[in-house]
């Protein structure tokens, strides 16, 4: 059900993307890209709760009305065959598998999907996905510290890091213990837990 409703909305995002790079020369990103987007679904009759808050909390951006659908509004970047993207900020979880437990539990993901605009740096393209949430497990990954390398702080622990076939994470004490995840794309469009909605370039591609 989800995949036809991208499939009915992807000519409408990919309108309104190409309505933002012919006005800004800015890449779309943030509260900008969640009013594109919650906009393409109303162009294709799919209406949606989103509002302008501008909150930058962990959780719902909107959800689709009448449908069990809710999206999480991610800006993010491909390149060599890798999508990076940054996540939450967990200081106030003390051990890792404290903050495993809280990445992976609802509080922090109440919505279904991941809906990410991608800046496709190796190909020179924008493109719009649908991640599926649990495919983004970090409990499914083999945990270890990371150590610093070079700074005041070689030697000492800086981190965590997490991988599996699929993915990796990263934990990082310098930016608020945030979590970044760095998924395979290959690997990802052969899943299944993601649709691709549409793809943008040409000479007004914002990257």
């Amino acid at each position: 059900m989800h995949t036809k409703i991208i499939n009915k909305t992807s000519t409408f995002i990919k309108n309104r993307i190409n309505e933002w790079n012919n006005f800004s020369k800015f890449p779309l990103k943030g509260e900008l890209w969640e009013e594109r987007l919650s906009y393409a679904f109303g162009d294709a009759g799919i209406s949606n709760d989103w509002i302008p808050d501008g909150n930058h909390k962990p959780g719902v951006d909107f959800s689709l009305d009448d449908q069990p659908f809710s999206y999480s509004c991610k800006s993010a970047v491909l390149k060599g065959g890798v999508l990076s993207i940054s996540s939450y900020r967990t200081t106030k979880y003390k051990t890792l598998q404290e903050k495993l437990n809280y990445h992976d539990s609802t509080d922090a993901k109440p919505f279904t999907h991941y809906a990410v605009l991608v800046r496709d740096m190796d190909n020179k393209q924008q493109v719009c996905v649908f991640i599926d949430k649990d495919y983004v497990n970090a409990k499914s990954l083999s945990w270890s510290e990371s150590i610093a390398t070079k700074g005041k702080n070689k030697g000492k622990v800086n981190g965590w890091q997490g991988s599996n076939d699929l993915m990796e994470m990263k934990i990082q004490k310098a930016m608020s213990d945030q979590f970044w995840y760095y998924l395979k794309w290959d690997e990802m469009i052969k899943s299944g837990a993601c649709v691709v909605a549409c793809k943008v370039g040409g000479p007004n591609v914002r990257l």
